[in-house]
């Protein structure tokens, strides 16, 4: 889905059970608006224990990265640049964000610790540098690059060290939208190579990089992420029958379509691997959606006419952080209900 950018105005937000619940699907209660101020915040990010949420913000006239409690207190701003910081990225540990910068003039991985001190620059490229994903043990991060003239996979640790380009050989040199399997063996990703745009999942140093969809049809694919168990990928294809969201086995067999429609993007999962969370637009404006794993009982959890996207799962599941015109704003407590009755919350 497009971008706004930080000229327009956002929100974060969350959410809590119904009082009057539908006879059967997914239920919750109004949204609980997290920030409140006349400009810009997004990209909300929870920290692993569920106690922090990170996000980006011009409140002060300037991009940069704040972190407040997950009930929206304390709100505490951590970089004080001159330029853009945006992208905020929670260590797996729980020590470290890291975020993408503007300082230098273009595009730059920068990590700090959870407090904001002590930040360091980790790329330094007069290309652009974003997209970055740590891995599970919180040593590395993968990112994308254009240093080397198409858009590439790079790790790198996490001190500045050992910079490695992982998508290089004759037949596959572009990646972009690196996702680390759970285990930290593999790296999911999208490719424009051999013909049209497809997901592949290499190990994580780069080799054995294996298209999960062979037919030229059907390998149309984006924004691949992986289910907390590692054995199944969610992701969204803009062209396969029409488009939508699609899970498949981590080998690429046994893909199910679980959407029907080429706007339904970002795909997310829920920690105990039953959901994904999505974003739609079906009424002139994003919103958040919900569903079962096999596309069933799929709701509209925001009603809402402004835009709302970048859904966000709190680490226990309770809650989903997301993005709105205004400020930042959650849902908690999604329950299953069935005939009037709560079969799983």
């Amino acid at each position: 889905m497009p971008r706004p950018g930080p000229a327009f105005l956002f929100m974060l937000a969350i959410m809590s059970l119904a009082a009057v619940v539908p006879s059967s699907g997914w239920t919750q209660g109004a949204p609980v608006k997290l920030t409140n101020n006349t400009q810009s915040d997004t990209s909300p990010a929870w920290s692993p224990d569920g106690t922090k949420i990170a996000f980006a913000s011009d409140r002060t006239g300037n991009v940069e990265i704040y972190v407040m409690n997950a009930d929206g207190t304390n709100p505490v701003r951590l970089t004080r640049s001159d330029s853009y910081d945006w992208d905020p990225a929670w260590s797996p540990d729980g020590t470290k964000i890291a975020f993408v910068s503007y300082l230098d003039g273009n595009r730059e991985i920068y990590v700090m610790n959870a407090d904001g001190t002590n930040p360091v620059r980790l790329t330094r490229h007069t290309a652009q540098d974003s997209e970055l994903a740590w891995s599970p043990d919180s040593t590395k991060i993968a990112f994308v690059s254009y240093r080397d003239g198409n858009p590439s996979i790079y790790i790198i640790n996490t001190d500045g060290t050992n910079l490695v380009r992982l998508t290089q050989n004759t037949t596959l040199n572009s990646g972009v939208e690196p996702a680390w399997s759970p285990d930290g063996t593999r790296i999911a990703f999208v490719s424009h190579d051999a013909g049209n745009t497809g997901i592949y999942v290499m190990n994580a140093d780069g080799t054995n990089p294996v298209r999960l969809a062979q037919n030229t049809t059907l390998n149309s694919g984006v924004e691949p992420t992986w289910s907390p168990d590692g054995t199944r990928i969610a992701f969204r294809s803009p062209y396969l029958h029409g488009g939508g969201i699609y899970v498949m086995n981590a080998d690429g067999t046994n893909r199910v379509r679980l959407t029907q429609d080429s706007a339904d993007v970002e795909p997310m999962w829920s920690p105990d691997g039953t959901r994904i969370a999505f974003t739609a637009i079906r009424d002139e404006s994003w919103k958040v959606y919900i569903m079962n794993v096999d596309g069933t009982n799929r709701a509209k959890l925001t009603q809402h006419s402004a835009d709302q996207y970048s859904p966000a799962w709190s680490p226990d599941g309770s809650r989903i952080a997301f993005a709105s015109s205004g400020d930042i704003m959650w849902f908690q407590r999604f329950c299953l209900i069935q005939w009037n009755t709560v079969v799983r919350c």
